[in-house]
């Protein structure tokens, strides 16, 4: 895409900030077509191609082109993991196309399949890729650990390998330093490799995660304006990081930033709720309340079994509108969608409204009692 001068000034103003808000070891950064484990420079056009197919969701079609390209680089790591995406959907359509993904595929379990059939490849051949792919697909994070460190004797400097860990590390909830090992983990892929696209993307939110919100919503801005047309990434993986800026947009106070970003999200079907429900919350902040109720009322159409909208309509109407009536219907609205779910956040929202509830009632007997 061609921009103006402007353009470019503003992209390289926003990565300079970038560079001084974070931590000093950062520096600037920009994709690469070249990366060790992502040759795609010789691709970039079968490439596109295949990520049409993809979003399209003609994912036989992607397979039948990707697999070629795999089997003649096959420790091109940002092949490998899009093959692995289009697996995953292949076996959980029932789609044939690989004699060896039918035969495992009568399990009907897509995951297990995947974890059995990468975990033969890497004890088959050991190689760094394959135990990338086979840690990708593990559903123990320690059993994931282990294959990455395996990859890493190989090749101490395999950013993927050094990535993957970081993740593996932040779901062991359990483990002493958790945190600081996967930052460690991440600062190693980074150093490995700057231009690392997972990771930088994992870098925005644990940014965030650790209360340097403006610093991770910079990290994220600059993630979404050099992945622009990054085939890459799928659609859904950039409309999901759009609303996740919006969050933090939210966070940081800048409550006009983030309604700037939904409103021009309208009409995206990806993550719609999601995207209303953050409106609801931005126009909250921003003083609007009827847009708010709007956003919302929006919001718990396009989420069926969740409860947050009908929250956020409560404490509208309670707090803000002052139609406590309307706000009881609300909240009953929300013990009775609640019942059955064991989500624990389902849970909580439906003991927050009886409490509610409950509190209302004995306060009107008591005016009843004291009339």
């Amino acid at each position: 895409m061609i921009r103006s001068g402007g353009a470019r000034a503003a992209t390289f103003t926003l990565s300079l900030i970038l560079v001084f808000a974070c931590r000093s070891s950062e520096i600037l950064w920009s994709p690469r077509w070249n990366a060790e484990y992502g040759q795609l420079a010789d691709l970039k056009e079968e490439f596109t191609a295949i990520r049409a197919l993809m979003e399209s969701e003609r994912f036989d079609e992607a397979w039948k082109q990707l697999a070629p390209l795999v089997a003649a680089d096959e420790e091109n790591l940002e092949l490998s993991t899009q093959l692995q995406e289009i697996e995953w959907e292949l076996l959980s359509r029932g789609t044939d196309v690989d004699p060896e993904l039918s035969a495992l595929a009568r399990s009907g379990d897509p995951d297990g399949v995947l974890r059995k059939r990468y975990a033969r490849r890497a004890e088959a051949s050991g190689s760094v890729a394959q135990l990338v792919l086979a840690a990708r697909v593990e559903s123990d994070a320690l059993a994931a650990l282990n294959l990455l460190d395996r990859a890493l004797v190989l090749d101490p400097l395999c950013a993927w390998a050094h990535y993957g860990r970081a993740h593996a590390l932040l779901q062991m909830r359990s483990m002493a330093r958790r945190w600081s090992s996967a930052q460690e983990a991440l600062d190693a892929a980074l150093e490995a490799d700057p231009s690392h696209l997972r990771a930088r993307r994992l870098q925005a939110w644990m940014l965030a995660q650790e209360g340097a919100v403006s610093q991770g919503a910079l990290a994220l801005q600059v993630w979404l304006e050099q992945t622009r047309d990054d085939p890459r990434f799928s659609r859904r993986e950039r409309r999901e990081a759009e609303l996740d800026l919006a969050l933090l947009f939210i966070l940081d106070g800048a409550g006009s930033k983030a309604r700037h970003l939904l409103t021009a999200l309208e009409g995206e079907p990806v993550g719609r709720g999601r995207r209303l429900a953050l409106l609801a919350v931005a126009e909250h902040v921003m003083g609007d309340f009827g847009a708010a109720l709007d956003a919302a009322r929006r919001a718990e159409g396009a989420l069926d079994d969740e409860l947050l909208p009908i929250v956020q309509q409560a404490i509208l109407y309670e707090y803000w509108l002052e139609d406590l009536e309307a706000a009881d219907r609300q909240w009953e609205d929300v013990i009775e969608r609640a019942v059955g779910q064991g989500d624990m956040a389902q849970v909580l929202q439906s003991f927050r409204a009886r409490v509610i509830l409950e509190r209302r009632a004995a306060a009107r007997a008591r005016a009843i009692g004291s009339g």
